[in-house]
């Protein structure tokens, strides 16, 4: 059964070996026949070390049904060897994902399968919560109270994070995010491509995420400094007066969903008096809608997996 990773690393050369007493405890945990045939509940797995002083030990990992060490000799010889276990745990990692994103969840499974992860995913966790159950976390750090206190309950007990946001950039956190800057001077050369010279920008909410996408849309608009940005109620009170045609960067679908019924409400075209642009490029929010929406793919899943794979490593 090669399910699990072949290699993972090669022991030190035999002349390092040398000055080790055969209970000496090596790479882990020494385990006697007798503690060997106690192994839990089936699911970890082990490495089984061997080595002599005449020989350069493989290491590799089995599913506990068939628990193999493979070894190359570098000297033929009948050698009393020393027989040594490294326990190799499941990771109780939490998943604090909001809002729920295809792309970064898929991502994050296949490593969580590889590396068998063991999952809880929740917005944030309850004051009460037991937080010795996790190894890892990996959340979306949103700037709202109930995500900060995860965050800072985390921080203070010592368990490895990675954030996939920089919402709240004040918590100091390991991250792994995209380009935001970048997405919006994407989005202004889209438009300026095809002739747009009035430009808009609309969300629902206001935070760094948000300061920093609008910030790059409005340094690559064609006439910098002239992008109206709305945000919240201002779109439904503004809209009906702005120039035309009209082209406007939302910060994800659900925004862009927003400026569509408020287009319609208002008895504006789309897209000849009104041109929408998205964030997110969740085939599912937009291609599935009367009007599809054209979005910019922010790489989520790779993002994602990025950080699945720091987690991993810290």
């Amino acid at each position: 059964d090669f399910n699990a990773a072949v290699l993972v690393g090669i022991a030190a050369q035999s002349h390092l070996l040398r000055s080790r007493k055969p209970d000496e405890r090596v790479f882990g945990i020494r385990r006697t026949r007798a503690q060997q045939g106690k192994r839990g509940d089936g699911n970890d797995k082990s490495v089984h070390l061997f080595f002599s002083p005449s020989f350069n030990a493989l290491i590799v990992p089995y599913p506990v049904a068939t628990r193999i060490c493979i070894f190359f000799a570098t000297h033929l010889q009948k050698q009393v060897m020393s027989v040594y276990t490294i326990r190799m745990q499941k990771k109780n990692v939490l998943l604090s994902i909001h809002p729920y994103s295809h792309s970064r969840l898929d991502a994050i499974a296949r490593l969580a399968k590889e590396r068998r992860w063991n999952v809880t995913l929740a917005e944030w966790l309850s004051p009460n919560e037991d937080l010795s159950q996790f190894d890892g976390a990996l959340i979306t750090l949103r700037d709202t109270p109930p995500s900060r206190r995860t965050a800072h309950r985390l921080k203070a007990a010592g368990i490895s994070i990675v954030d996939l946001t920089e919402e709240a950039p004040d918590i100091v956190l390991p991250r792994v995010v995209s380009d935001h800057v970048e997405i919006g001077r994407k989005a202004a050369r889209h438009f300026a491509e095809r002739g747009f010279e009035n430009l808009a920008w609309f969300s629902s909410r206001w935070t760094n995420v948000h300061r920093l996408r609008f910030e790059g849309y409005k340094s690559a608009a064609p006439d910098r400094g002239a992008v109206q940005k709305f945000v919240g109620s201002q779109l439904n009170r503004k809209l009906p007066a702005a120039k035309r045609p009209l082209a406007i960067l939302t910060y994800n679908e659900h925004d862009a969903a927003i400026v569509v019924a408020t287009c319609r409400a208002h008895n504006l075209d789309i897209p000849r008096e009104v041109s929408v642009l998205s964030i997110g490029n969740d085939p599912l929010l937009c291609e599935c809608r009367d009007i599809p929406l054209s979005s910019i793919d922010p790489h989520l899943g790779e993002a994602a997996l990025q950080a699945a794979a720091l987690l991993e490593r810290l």
